[in-house]
């Protein structure tokens, strides 16, 4: 007696779908590995996300799905929500540490809880009229200098120089 694959299971096989179900796979195990020393909550729904997708990756290899073949999407978005939602709550006390740490620099730096630095008031604007004779004319180029700028300097008369 030997053992054989039906012929339909090996028709519908999609080879490409079987190593992302296994790299799905790898994420589950070291997600396991990491949950099983932290015992943290966000590594534990990583750990089913990654599973999820990674059962799902490896039976739709063959063209099925646990919850049908008609709700083939429906069960991505599942994996991947678990695995995001994870991801979220993992990162959420590292992220937490680094924004108290930040606060905690910002206080002892500028002394008082939420004050901001002075910030000297910005110039006046000139004002702008409202309506400008001069708008849309082309502007008048610059006045030519005046031959006195250029002339030399004269003594006074009133110098006592003795």
């Amino acid at each position: 007696m030997s053992l054989s694959i039906p012929p339909p299971l090996l028709a519908e096989f999609s080879f490409w779908l079987l190593p992302s179900g296994l790299l799905w796979a790898f994420l589950a195990a070291l997600n396991f590995w990491v949950w099983r020393r932290s015992k943290s909550s966000g590594h534990l729904v990583m750990l089913l996300g990654a599973a999820w997708l990674a059962q799902h990756y490896v039976l739709g290899a063959f063209d099925m799905c646990v919850i049908g073949r008609s709700n083939y999407s429906l069960s991505v978005v599942l994996g991947s929500l678990l695995f995001a939602i994870g991801f979220y709550l993992s990162v959420k006390p590292l992220v937490a540490d680094d924004l108290a740490r930040a606060r905690h620099w910002m206080k002892s730096k500028l002394g008082k809880s939420g004050a901001a630095p002075y910030a000297p008031p910005a110039p006046p604007a000139a004002p702008t009229p409202f309506f400008s004779p001069t708008a849309g004319a082309t502007p008048l180029p610059p006045p030519a200098p005046s031959a006195a700028r250029y002339a030399p300097a004269k003594p006074p008369d009133d110098l006592n120089l003795r």
